[in-house]
């Protein structure tokens, strides 16, 4: 006997199925084989359509265009990536020297209010005589140092960027 649910071969004093449990009451005689339904073969001559030729990307094609992909990632990356930091690397040299231009000002600031007559330097030089400042700063653009700028009558001197023109305060 065989279980009507599940097709297990079953003792003949069997009640359940050993598989799935089945009372066997509703268990019944196997059914009897059927024989398989082949395809039929085609024609003498006529094409096989049964199977569609395969089409392969050979090793060497996947490898090219996987590196193409990643070439295309890094110049498109470095496209953007270089005028950013040229930007930020530009804007961080126009504060530093922003700043020490303020440190020159307020050091000139400093040797008028020190000096008896309360008069103002004739040049950097004076500012790091005087012990106002250690040093002269420069500016991180560029190799030449802050100009002297002679005031007008009745002006105040300061200095400024030769470096460049946008380095102002």
């Amino acid at each position: 006997m065989f279980c009507s649910s599940c097709g297990k071969e079953l003792p003949d004093d069997a009640k359940f199925c050993t598989t799935c449990g089945t009372p066997v009451s509703q268990t019944a005689e196997a059914p009897p084989p059927q024989e398989p339904i082949l395809p039929t073969p085609p024609p003498p001559g006529a094409p096989d359509f049964t199977q569609a030729p395969k089409k392969r990307i050979s090793t060497v094609w996947l490898v090219l265009i996987i590196v193409g992909g990643l070439f295309m990632v890094l110049v498109i990356g470095t496209a953007i990536a270089v005028p950013v930091f040229m930007s930020a690397r530009e804007d961080a040299q126009k504060r530093t020297c922003q700043s020490n231009l303020r440190t020159v000002d307020s050091a000139i600031m400093m040797y008028v209010a020190e000096s008896p007559e309360e008069l103002y330097p004739e040049s950097l030089e004076d500012l790091v005589d005087a012990e106002v400042m250690m040093s002269i700063p420069t500016c991180p653009a560029g190799d030449k140092p802050y100009e002297w700028v002679e005031p007008g009558i009745g002006q105040t001197p300061y200095i400024s960027c030769p470096n460049k023109a946008d380095h102002t305060i």
